[in-house]
């Protein structure tokens, strides 16, 4: 039986064998982003929903400590992106060098990521608990401090002491990433520019970022996105708090929903700081294709 000329296309075929996939990936993603694009219209609490349009869009932007979020927000994502990425330089930088140990070295670096989010945070907490933790004996036992510091207990540290935590986690898995461009880059390279006279900085300056320009781009963009919406350290270690001292909006989004119970208020926010991360995403992905 010969089949009608609109099923025997190529193209028809290519999507014929495309919208398996493309089913699954509208359930998996679709739904839940439109579900939820529903529920930020509507107040939700004690099994009733009431529509209120834009109203939880407002009230996300007007709610108690709001400013404090924020700025929390924008620290923790770029100062742990700054050091994450001046410490995994430096670190694939030594590691690519052909030195004594260099395999052990790489293996130990690795443990961190290994370890979930939530055994790390556990365990940095227990770090610097200030009766029993290992960091504030150390100080007091050389003489550092007089008292114990409370690190997760004061508003002016809480969210460093997490930032630690965060970057001692994951700055091997940027390191991991930045070695393996180092690694493409073709020796001739370096050779050319130790011919042209170039010394060790003239090197890494001109050939070493020119050539990791794309790996470091998409570590920019992957891990941003990861350190922005990162959840799981903080509520284990401090809990946002105290106050509002390390509450971030991926933070916000959760007590929303399951602390105060109010699903639409957090969808709407988690809505608004996916629409800040995708057109943030769109310009920085543009300025990278114009240079």
């Amino acid at each position: 039986m010969k089949l009608p000329r609109l099923f025997s296309r190529p193209s028809f075929q290519g999507y014929a064998f495309v919208l398996p996939a493309f089913i699954v990936l509208f359930a998996l993603t679709g739904y839940p982003v439109i579900y939820n694009m529903v529920l930020s219209l509507f107040k939700t609490g004690y099994g009733k929903q009431t529509f209120v349009g834009l109203a939880n869009y407002l009230k996300a932007f007007t709610s108690i400590g709001f400013l404090e979020v924020v700025k929390n927000t924008l620290i923790w994502t770029v100062a742990n992106m700054a050091i994450m990425m001046v410490l995994g330089m430096t670190a694939a930088l030594a590691i690519n060098r052909n030195v004594k140990g260099k395999t052990t070295f790489q293996a130990v670096l690795l443990i961190p990521w290994v370890i979930p989010f939530v055994v790390s945070g556990i365990m940095w907490a227990f770090l610097f608990h200030p009766r029993w933790g290992a960091i504030n004996d150390i100080l007091l036992r050389l003489r550092l401090i007089e008292e114990p510091l409370l690190v997760l207990g004061k508003p002016a540290t809480a969210l460093f002491g997490v930032m630690l935590a965060y970057i001692w986690k994951v700055y091997p898995f940027v390191t991991v990433l930045i070695l393996a461009g180092l690694k493409s880059i073709p020796e001739v390279l370096y050779d050319a520019a130790a011919i042209d006279g170039a010394d060790g900085f003239k090197s890494f300056r001109y050939v070493t970022l020119p050539a990791l320009r794309t790996i470091l781009s998409t570590i920019l963009l992957v891990v941003g996105i990861w350190t922005f919406n990162t959840f799981d350290l903080i509520y284990v270690m401090t809990g946002g708090g105290p106050i509002y001292a390390s509450e971030t909006v991926a933070m916000r989004i959760y007590k929303f929903a399951f602390s105060d119970f109010r699903f639409g208020l957090s969808a709407a926010t988690s809505l608004i700081a996916s629409a800040l991360l995708v057109i943030a995403s769109f310009f920085y992905l543009r300025e990278e294709e114009r240079d």
